[in-house]
């Protein structure tokens, strides 16, 4: 297991930012069809919150 800093987390929401354009929101799909048993969701969920970004709140509560 790898575990990430704060500092870390918000330098990969920076990647993220700047490799979809400005969009790092789309990463999720926001209409509640994400999966968070699928590894990429799961680990951007992971650095999103690590970061103090906003995820879907059903991912929200499904991690609950």
């Amino acid at each position: 297991m790898i575990e990430l800093t704060a500092k870390e987390c918000k330098a990969l929401h920076e990647l993220i930012d700047q490799l979809s354009g400005g969009n790092p929101e789309n990463v999720f799909s926001w209409d509640g069809t994400d999966d968070l048993n699928r590894p990429t969701i799961s680990a951007c969920a992971k650095v999103y919150q690590g970061a103090g970004r906003e995820v879907p709140s059903q991912l929200k509560r499904a991690e609950k």
